[in-house]
């Protein structure tokens, strides 16, 4: 089992989802410890780690370290931003506490951001 994280502004990505599809993305979220490479998902184009999933209208942008059994969640957006954004714009280092893992956390805490 991988262990999921999310990053600052994956986790801000999530307070301004619309109320409607926050459960779905959460759920997707927590398969991606299960399966970090669910059907449907697409490996970033010029990268080794990077993949997205779609869901809706909106894209989960994510990395995967096999090694670490890692998930890091780097943004959550909907299909028209995510293609403004270059890819060294999704990427991110972990700098002190940046990464939010979603396993450790309470569920209560996500479903109270939407």
């Amino acid at each position: 089992m991988y262990r999921v994280f999310l990053e600052r502004a994956a986790e801000k990505d999530l307070k301004d989802l619309p109320s409607r599809l926050h459960n779905r993305i959460i759920v997707a979220l927590q398969a991606l410890a299960k399966n970090p490479r669910p059907a449907g998902c697409r490996k970033l184009t010029g990268s080794d780690n990077d993949w997205r999933i779609r869901i809706g209208d909106y894209r989960i942008v994510y990395e995967i370290d096999d090694a670490a059994e890692v998930v890091r969640v780097n943004r959550v957006r909907h299909l028209k931003c995510i293609g403004d954004l270059p890819i060294h714009h999704l990427r991110f280092t972990i700098h002190g506490s940046s990464w939010w893992p979603i396993v450790i956390r309470p569920l209560r805490g996500l479903n109270s951001m939407a």
